[in-house]
């Protein structure tokens, strides 16, 4: 089973736009276009995120990443578990926000380091 199969039936379409920090001083980018659920869970969308990623990048290290998911929402201008619910639904029933920029932040190496500690 897909994990991208979400129990509910209202889906609206939202652009992704991924960043990913691959170098000091550059950022590779890709866009895809998801149908979503108003009902998606924060883990989902995480996982949803990483699953896309992985597509691109197979031999990313995700341990080294940070993920950060913006919107074009003055509401909710990052997404976040405690209010996913409330930026999806914000999301399908205005326009105006539809973009969605999951952003991976390299840590940086001494931060890696400490945390393998």
């Amino acid at each position: 089973m897909s994990p991208f199969l979400l129990s509910s039936e209202s889906y609206f379409y939202i652009k992704v736009r991924f960043g990913k920090e691959t170098t000091d001083n550059g950022e590779d980018s890709w866009s895809r276009r998801w149908y979503i659920s108003e009902d998606i869970s924060y883990e989902e969308l995480v996982q949803k995120c990483n699953y896309c990623l992985m597509e691109e990048y197979p031999d990313t290290d995700l341990s080294r990443y940070k993920l950060h998911i913006n919107m074009t929402s003055e509401r909710f201008p990052v997404i976040t578990a405690a209010n996913i619910a409330e930026a999806m639904r914000d999301a399908r029933f205005n326009e105006d926000i539809c973009l969605m920029t999951p952003s991976y932040v390299k840590y940086p190496r001494s931060s890696v380091a400490s945390s393998n500690l």
